[in-house]
């Protein structure tokens, strides 16, 4: 009864992948150059509901990276961002998720804010597109 049952969740959670769509090549990433700041974003075609990791490489020392996510298609609440620093590459990172939507595609806005060790303020704003797959 259980392998039946089984059977049947996995033919049924394979139906729901729509035709004809190739899985996505999660190894790639994104990348974005904004004031000399390095942004990268994995995997590039940021799915939805699956764990996505930013790297910042920042034009020049800084002591603290935050920031957040919004939707623009279609608001969905602000998504915090905490950043932790590797010495070792020299990049601040930060995992998050995005939330699924009813749009195959979905704009969102990130917002840093970086601190330098001056203690100056540094804003940068990108915008990016999520995947449904």
């Amino acid at each position: 009864m259980r392998l039946i049952f089984s059977l049947t969740l996995f033919v049924l959670l394979q139906a729901c992948q729509p035709a004809g769509v190739a899985a996505p090549d999660l190894a790639l990433t994104h990348q974005v150059q904004i004031a000399g700041h390095q942004l990268e974003y994995s995997p590039a075609r940021l799915p939805v509901e699956s764990l996505l990791t930013l790297q910042l490489t920042p034009a020049q020392p800084i002591i603290s990276a935050k920031g957040k996510i919004e939707g623009i298609s279609n608001y969905m609440g602000q998504i915090p961002l905490s950043f932790s620093f590797d010495a070792s590459s020299q990049r601040w990172q930060s995992q998050f998720m995005l939330g699924a939507c009813t749009e195959p595609q979905m704009r969102w806005r990130l917002t840093l804010e970086l601190t330098t060790v001056t203690g100056q303020k540094i804003q940068l704003e990108d915008q990016f597109i999520s995947s449904l797959y």
